[in-house]
């Protein structure tokens, strides 16, 4: 198994992984508000190529035989908090194993990956978002020292 940024060679295959990831999501929460039928590879692409090109971002994979297996999408971003001291936070905006990878400490190895990138942009805290109902998840984030802080909802006003 191989661990490391992405480059831009990486884009398509990096795109596949996050249609997979958003594909599972829709499907698994049919929570309306993931109201897609199609996802564009091209569009997809593009937006990976941003997270590539971006100083403040970057995206990770796992390879395993030269083929991506796993990804996670890191990007810095403003705290929600404007009083405190930490203006800019790490925030995972997405991580995805390829199911029949999933439990082999492949998404532990990119988080360990993601602290050293924080790191080097001084960033001393990193948050992420799932699903309240995707249990794998809750359990993967905590069991690397996720703790939660806050809760956040949504209303449809329409």
């Amino acid at each position: 198994m191989n661990y490391r940024k992405a480059t831009l060679n990486d884009a398509a295959g990096a795109a596949v992984l996050f249609r997979e990831l958003a594909f599972h999501i829709k499907n698994s929460s049919k929570d309306p508000y993931w109201d897609f039928e199609e996802m564009p590879l091209n569009m997809t692409e593009q937006v990976i190529k941003g997270y590539i090109e971006n100083e403040e971002s970057c995206i990770l994979v796992a390879e395993d035989n030269d083929k991506l297996i796993g990804m996670m999408i890191l990007e810095v971003i403003p705290c929600h908090m404007p009083l405190s001291s930490h203006q800019r936070i790490g925030y995972i905006a997405a991580g995805y194993i390829k199911e029949e990878y999933r439990r082999q400490g492949v998404m532990k190895k990119l988080e360990e990956l993601s602290n050293e990138f924080f790191r080097g942009l001084s960033i001393k805290y990193v948050e992420v978002n799932y699903l309240p109902e995707n249990k794998g998840a809750k359990e993967a984030w905590n069991g690397m020292g996720y703790q939660c802080f806050r809760e956040q909802a949504r209303k449809c006003i329409d």
